[in-house]
């Protein structure tokens, strides 16, 4: 019985392993991208582009999800992929500020090591005018 458990187990393991490998793959010859911001853009619309891994899946809709965004599209990858999210054109919209727009091509939700965004350097600028 405890042979056949490990046996199961490792299958298991290797199986979602695989699918995993064999989902980051590169695209077949000829593929072309619909899900990016330019492809999705449409009047009416306003949309953004917001870049998701699979540690952090739903970094997008937590970001936007309460601005009134719905995610219109998701492009091609497993471990890491963007997403098109977009809403009804509208001035009466909720204004998303700059630091959520601002963090949403990192995927883990903020920057790399020494790298600053438009509003932080922004910021630093302002603090930095006597």
């Amino acid at each position: 019985m405890m042979r056949f458990f490990h046996a199961f187990t490792a299958a298991a393991f290797l199986t979602t392993l695989a699918s995993h490998a064999l989902a980051d793959l590169a695209p077949p010859g000829g593929y072309v991208e619909s899900c990016t911001l330019e492809k999705q853009a449409a009047a009416g619309l306003e949309c953004l582009s917001c870049r998701a891994f699979y540690g952090n899946h739903d970094h997008c809709s937590k970001s936007l999800a309460s601005y009134g965004f719905s995610q219109k599209c998701r492009a091609r990858g497993a471990s890491s992929w963007s997403e098109v999210w977009c809403r009804a054109a509208s001035p009466k919209a909720a204004k998303v500020p700059a630091a959520v727009v601002d963090m949403l091509p990192y995927p883990n939700g903020k920057p790399p090591p020494g790298e600053e965004t438009p509003a932080a350097s922004a910021a630093s600028a302002a603090s930095a005018d006597p």
